[in-house]
């Protein structure tokens, strides 16, 4: 007998079927607001991150509002109590959480009016509740994004779920961006009831973004275009050549001596130059040019649009021109000078890097010449990879001690005896085992900074041979060091020198350090103070290249110097030229009023040596006498005791008059201890 249906299954059966919406709504509410809580627990908040939140939290305020518009089931009467008085705990949970949720919330009906709003809305807006409920919703939108506010409607009137972002206003004007998620509700006929919108003031986010990207493409400074940006529009520009077949150069900037301002007037000062530079260059500009900076104090300008016909040398000195005019910082005129390099731009495939490469070229040539400005060429390349290649090697002959000291003798025009030495520096190249001329790697060693290690070596050692040849009881000589500008500005010179003599055991005495006249002048203050300490230690000093410096003759007689040197530029035009004779005859008769011993380098010749004799000049040195020679080649000469065949005081002109009858020609060393 077939049983019958049990009427409470039945219902039961109903009951399930009729719960599975909300529970299906429930469900997909959790793992929304889950995927979001993870995503942030992980350290992997995006703006969807947002959105899932978002979204989770809005389906349960949406199936907390449906329960309680929900009839119940028939039901006794004290079950209908304990059952409501649960629905009540339950919707005040949901409220709260709904309430105090970090997103504004908001829910309309299918026309777009408000019907609920929570706390956090009233926050961002700025607007009560009491003001939104009723109206409809977007009010607050700017139209700035107007059209992505209609497209969004048009989306979610469609059925479909909106996601991004919107430009709003808050009632004091203030526009914020935030972050939108804009969902439909369907009812079981797929006929929309209700919308829930939730959105996040992103505004902060958004102002770090827009930093982050001006940082990427803006020099932060003088918010000029930065390399990367630079190399984006070479490419455009390169596309534009090609079509319309033009030309490209790239100019690349720096300023000289850039350093002396941050040292004497402050960074400060340094970045107000800097940006009145690149004021200057975007002034100079002209339409489609770009002004780059990217790094210190170098600048660039892409020029595109060049005819071959247009003169990029004429261009370049017209804006140096414009740079070049004094700069007012702080109540002071600054002078500052720029240098340019350029590089025209004929392969149109050719990759930025390399453009800028050869303009960096060019400019360092124009720099190291002294020029205004240098224009690239294929040679320029070719000297750059030979200074690598002579720096990587300097420096490895300095760290494995594969430098030599070569020594030049001073010579006595009253006794024709060697009364000192200079010490010069001598570098044997490790591939062709030839000597580098050092006025190839002196200058390469300044701009590597390799100077200062340079000068301490070439110290020490002359120091150390100087007491060896004390030693091994040979005639005291003095031994001139020459010091760079480098180190006299550097600091703890002094002690450096304190230290060489302490532990080499010369007596200073026995030496002279060489300073430039330029050296001196650029700051005369500083080289006052620092050649009164040095004079201290009872070392003798001297003024090397004199005439050339164009130093102040009141702070010359405030450097306690015992010697000058003339320049080899003036005795090489001896006696032939005017005005080199009368440089050197002038030099000659004001250091002997200031109490000072005066030598002449480069003498080469007879006639420059009588000339110099007649003058009263008291020392020479230079080839006529010898070749700077190995230490063990001098101190055979110092062993000899042989003295130089030099004229009396005589007019140039008259023969030589040999006193020495050991030495058959000027030259005293054998030329098997010479070298070049």
């Amino acid at each position: 007998m077939a049983s019958e249906p049990n009427p409470h299954a039945r219902r039961a059966g109903r009951g399930t079927i009729k719960c599975l919406p909300y529970f299906l709504m429930g469900l997909f509410a959790l793992l929304s607001a889950g995927a979001g809580v993870w995503q942030l627990l992980d350290s992997r908040a995006t703006p969807r991150t947002d959105a899932l939140l978002a979204l989770g939290f809005a389906t349960l305020l949406l199936l907390t509002w449906r329960l309680a518009r929900k009839p119940g089931p028939p039901q006794g009467p004290h079950t209908h109590i304990r059952q409501n008085d649960a629905d009540a705990q339950s919707l005040r949970k949901f409220g709260e959480l709904i309430e105090h949720s970090v997103s504004a919330m908001i829910i309309t009906n299918a026309d777009g009016v408000i019907e609920y709003v929570n706390a956090r809305f009233s926050e961002i807006t700025g607007y009560p509740r009491e003001e939104v409920i009723g109206r409809k919703a977007g009010f607050w939108c700017s139209h700035l994004t107007a059209e992505t506010f209609h497209a969004m409607w048009q989306r979610v009137r469609a059925g479909q779920v909106w996601e991004g972002e919107l430009i709003n206003q808050r009632k004091n004007g203030e526009e914020y961006w935030a972050s939108v998620t804009l969902s439909p509700v369907l009812n079981g006929s797929r006929v929309i009831t209700h919308f829930l919108g939730v959105q996040n003031d992103i505004s902060e986010r958004r102002r770090i973004e827009e930093q982050l990207s001006f940082l990427s493409h803006f020099d932060a400074l003088t918010h000029l275009p930065n390399r990367t940006l630079l190399a984006q529009r070479h490419a455009r520009a390169c596309a534009d050549a090609l079509r319309d077949g033009t030309l490209i150069a790239l100019v690349s900037l720096g300023i000289v001596h850039f350093k002396r301002i941050n040292d004497g007037f402050g960074r400060n000062a340094g970045d107000l130059a800097l940006k009145e530079i690149a004021q200057r260059l975007t002034r100079c500009a002209r339409n489609g040019d770009t002004v780059s900076r990217h790094g210190g104090t170098e600048f660039s300008m892409l020029m595109p649009g060049l005819r071959p016909t247009d003169d990029i040398a004429e261009r370049i000195d017209k804006l140096l021109a414009t740079i070049n005019q004094p700069i007012l910082i702080e109540g002071e005129k600054l002078l500052l000078t720029v240098s340019a390099g350029a590089a025209v731009v004929t392969d149109r495939d050719e990759a930025f890097d390399s453009v800028l490469h050869k303009a960096t070229v060019a400019l360092h040539h124009a720099e190291r010449q002294g020029q205004s400005h240098c224009v690239y060429t294929e040679s320029l390349d070719l000297d750059a990879q030979e200074r690598l290649s002579i720096e990587n090697g300097l420096r490895a002959a300095l760290e494995r001690g594969g430098m030599e000291l070569h020594y030049q003798p001073k010579v006595s025009l009253s006794t024709g005896r060697m009364v000192g030495v200079e010490a010069l520096a001598r570098w044997r190249h490790p591939v062709s085992d030839e000597y580098v001329p050092p006025q190839r790697f002196i200058p390469i060693a300044e701009e590597c900074d390799l100077i200062q290690l340079l000068g301490s070596w070439a110290l020490r050692e002359a120091c150390r041979q100087n007491q060896a040849w004390r030693d091994a009881g040979l005639p005291a000589v003095v031994v001139a060091v020459n010091l760079s500008a480098h180190q006299l500005g550097q600091p703890g010179l002094v002690e450096m020198v304190t230290r060489v003599l302490e532990d080499t055991g010369l007596d200073p005495a026995l030496l002279q350090l060489e300073l430039t006249e330029s050296a001196l002048v650029s700051d005369p203050d500083r080289a006052l103070q620092t050649l009164g300490q040095l004079k201290a230690l009872g070392l003798q000093l001297a003024i090397d290249d004199f005439g050339t410096g164009y130093s102040s003759l009141s702070y010359l007689s405030r450097f306690p110097v015992d010697e000058l040197k003339i320049d080899r530029s003036f005795v090489k035009e001896l006696p032939s030229d005017a005005s080199a004779a009368a440089i050197s005859t002038s030099v000659i008769d004001l250091a002997h009023r200031m109490d000072l011993r005066v030598i002449a380098e480069g003498v080469e010749s007879a006639d420059q040596l009588a000339f110099l004799a007649h003058h009263g000049c008291d020392e020479i040195q230079g080839y006529y006498c010898s070749h700077p020679v190995s230490a063990e080649c001098l101190a055979a000469l110092l062993q000899s005791g042989k003295r130089f065949v030099l004229p009396h005081r005589q007019l140039p002109g008259r023969p030589l008059l040999v006193i020495d009858h050991e030495v058959a020609r000027p030259p005293a060393i054998d030329t098997r201890c010479s070298t070049a």
